[in-house]
């Protein structure tokens, strides 16, 4: 195998490596905090384990053309580019998708309660906890929706919570944007930019 054959793949499955942790990142994020994410992680991580086979195989798919001794040229920018819109796509779906799996794992009319203390997160991939008083007790718990529009984590903030374990909760503006049909929308058109992109992408090397 030629040397630009062998960094053009290996960079290749470092992208998808990359790309397979970021699903990861996404997929658990997406997931109520008091959920199982065993089958999430698998969502995430399978298709990423697919494309590192394939990319590992096959050579890299942004090959375009040859230089005069045969060597193949590799557009990095338009690499980088899928990159960033992928990642933007991805966050915009990870933010719609958390609203409106928290707003639907909590009863149709939850309890509601104001929070009356917070604690920051305090390393990577955590979730914010905030306390709320329910029958006089105080309750602290990581809750779902924190990235969703119109949340604002100050003390006085409502959260909406299930009475059958308190421990389920979520900002009220949260849970009020995850039961309307704007996430679905969101989620469905982030998609649909990324797989646009991605196939005009492919399209446009395998011409060149």
């Amino acid at each position: 195998m030629r040397r630009s054959d062998r960094l053009g793949r290996g960079a290749a499955v470092g992208y998808a490596a990359l790309g397979t942790l970021a699903a990861l990142a996404y997929t658990t994020r997406i997931v109520p905090p008091w959920a199982d994410k065993t089958i999430p992680a698998y969502v995430g991580v399978a298709p990423g384990v697919a494309l590192l086979a394939y990319l590992w195989w096959r050579p890299p798919i942004w090959a375009r053309g040859s230089l005069a001794n045969g060597e193949p040229t590799h557009n990095m920018l338009l690499v980088a580019l899928s990159i960033v819109i992928l990642l933007i796509a991805g966050a915009l779906g990870s933010i719609a998708g958390a609203a409106a799996l928290g707003a639907h794992s909590l009863p149709d009319r939850p309890a509601e309660a104001a929070a009356v203390g917070f604690v920051p997160c305090s390393g990577r991939g955590c979730y914010q906890r905030v306390t709320i008083e329910v029958g006089g007790e105080r309750i602290t718990a990581r809750y779902a929706g924190a990235n969703s529009p119109g949340v604002v984590a100050t003390v006085g903030a409502p959260f909406v919570y299930d009475p059958a374990d308190p421990t389920h909760l979520m900002p009220r503006p949260a849970f009020e944007y995850g039961r309307t049909d704007a996430p679905r929308t969101v989620a469905i058109s982030a998609l649909a930019i990324a797989l646009v992109f991605v196939v005009a992408f492919i399209r446009s090397v395998r011409r060149s």
